[in-house]
């Protein structure tokens, strides 16, 4: 038995509202009691496929966010959603920045915003793991620009040139991945950002930024080449530049251009390969096809049974990215776990059917859904086993923290008055930046997420969120409405019962198998607060308001 291999339901076990939950956390930012309950259906393997094939089958653009007349709950593009929160002391023009952003600040509240109302929740998780593969830094980006392009507003241009690289990775990422890299290394903030746009400008000398990491962090993974495939590959990308760029104003200031005077002339060796001298930039696809047919040689898989004894390294270490992300981030490369060259062997084959079967090499669509369709996804040991990041758990507490007063996904509110930039400034204080990641290699995923400052700013966020202040978070009247009296389905007296809606709502497994006696803590506050408090509605109020606190409080939910 394979540990990709799909998973059966009835005998590798039940597909209930655990496992569902479990992928709406991956797939996406959680899943709302409707949509868990939408995902299960009758409980059928068909139910199971059919939910995993709707989430891996997003179109490149979003019917609610990117459409321009969207079919979906929200009725429109992302010019039609609510409450734009802008910040009038940086936007005289008073027009919505999060949909347009101008600033460092503005394109994370785009992102984010995106990730909230997203009507395709796996394109906004996969973006994510875009972007910290391909990583592209706002204040290099924007000193870059300042130096060569005076005459613009460089802050609106660097967002405006990152947007086109989240665009590009959110639109076409999860397909082939040769196109992905292809396309990221004529991307206008990547050329600026590892230094491309310099490699042999003026004399053909080799610029070798990119020419590492192209192999090091956005395929290969380290000790798969040598520093003579460095050099080789660095000449052959001479040339692969942002020919306007120098003249400031220009209108095609950001456009790739392959410039034939700058290109290293002659053959090169990559690999112990030829790469042919093209001079009109087919260079680039050469070294493409050379990286993804490499053989790994770290990890060694030259002693492996067949057929892992010659998985190119780069399907190894794709899928080693993939399983950590979306499995379990203890996952490992050296030696690979077996779902890494399960995954890998899968990675680059091929066949001539059609989706969900694969069709091409290194199809990451329908690598994903052999992932999330997988025995491996489902089984215990993986689930809370990946420290959810800080965008997944901010945008996770607003969306469940709405769903648990009873509004749908399709009435959710991105404040302005309570949220504003919150998120952004709360996910900065927890140790992210979107747009803005320590070095070239991206976050430091898992453990690093959860230190003492960090946590202490989970915190205060989810006390932000449940806190009541004319207007701000959960409001009095939606949680007042789900008692019985006023049509709801709570019972104030019923404190046991309050406690299972918020689990089932929050947590959305069994709270005593992850957090033994939890239950019984959670009953010692309901009385604790019942005791301070005679006023029934009052009384009520904060009793939801501290469960749902205390259960984003819990160390599993910090996991999903």
């Amino acid at each position: 038995m394979a540990l990709m291999d799909e998973y059966r339901v009835g005998e590798d076990g039940p597909w209930s509202a655990i496992e569902a939950a479990h992928l709406w956390r991956r797939a996406g930012f959680g899943g709302t009691p409707e949509e868990v309950a939408a995902a299960v259906g009758d409980g059928s393997q068909e139910a199971f496929l059919a939910i995993v094939d709707a989430l891996v089958s997003y179109l490149p653009q979003d019917p609610n966010l990117d459409a321009p007349s969207g079919p979906g709950p929200w009725g429109g593009p992302i010019d039609g959603l609510p409450d734009d929160p802008e910040d009038d002391d940086e936007n005289t023009t008073n027009e919505g920045q999060t949909k347009r952003p101008r600033s460092d600040r503005r394109l994370e509240s785009h992102l984010f915003y995106r990730m909230f109302y997203t009507s395709q929740p796996l394109q906004e998780q996969f973006n994510q793991f875009l972007h910290d593969h391909f990583v592209s830094e706002f204040p290099k980006v924007e000193q870059v620009i300042s130096q060569y392009q005076r005459s613009i507003d460089r802050r609106q241009a660097t967002s405006e040139q990152l947007l086109v690289q989240n665009k590009l990775l959110r639109e076409t990422g999860i397909d082939r991945f040769s196109d992905t890299l292809r396309e990221v290394s004529r991307n206008a903030a990547m050329l600026i950002y590892l230094d491309n746009w310099l490699n042999g400008s003026g004399d053909g000398r080799a610029q070798e930024n990119y020419a590492r990491e192209i192999m090091e962090l956005f395929s290969m993974g380290v000790d798969n080449y040598s520093e003579e495939d460095v050099r080789e590959i660095a000449k052959s990308l001479t040339g692969e530049t942002l020919d306007g760029f120098r003249d400031d104003g220009s209108n095609d200031a950001f456009d790739h251009r392959f410039r034939d005077g700058n290109h290293v002339e002659g053959d090169k060796t990559v690999f112990g390969q030829i790469v042919s001298e093209d001079m009109e930039g087919g260079e680039l696809l050469q070294i493409i096809d050379l990286i993804l047919s490499k053989r790994s040689v770290q990890p060694d898989v030259s002693g492996l049974a067949a057929p892992y004894n010659d998985l190119p390294a780069a399907a190894v270490y794709m899928s080693w990215k993939l399983l950590r992300w979306f499995v379990n981030q203890n996952i490992s490369l050296d030696p690979p776990d077996q779902a890494v060259l399960e995954l890998a062997d899968y990675m680059r084959g091929t066949d001539d059917g059609e989706y969900p079967l694969r069709r091409f090499p290194y199809d990451l669509r329908a690598c994903m859904r052999k992932l999330l369709t997988s025995q491996c996804f489902y089984n215990i040991d993986n689930f809370f086993a990946i420290t959810k990041t800080p965008a997944d758990f901010c945008v996770s507490a607003l969306r469940l923290s709405q769903a648990a007063v009873g509004v749908s996904p399709e009435d959710f509110d991105y404040n302005r008055g309570i949220y504003g930039d919150a998120p952004i400034n709360r996910m900065r204080g927890m140790g992210m930046q979107l747009f803005n990641p320590p070095d070239v290699s991206g976050w430091r995923q898992g453990r690093p997420w959860i230190n003492a400052e960090y946590l202490l700013t989970r915190y205060y966020f989810l006390e932000r969120i449940t806190r009541s202040h004319d207007g701000w978070g959960l409001s009095d009247q939606d949680i007042d409405d789900l008692q019985i009296l006023n049509g709801g389905t709570l019972d104030p007296s019923d404190y046991e019962s309050i406690m299972n809606y918020l689990i089932t709502v929050i947590v959305q497994d069994d709270i005593e198998v992850w957090a033994p006696g939890s239950t019984s803590q959670l009953m010692a506050y309901m009385n604790e607060a019942a005791a301070e408090e005679n006023n029934g509605n009052r009384r009520f109020r904060r009793q939801v308001r501290g469960l749902i606190f205390l259960l984003m409080s819990l160390p599993m939910w910090q996991m999903k």
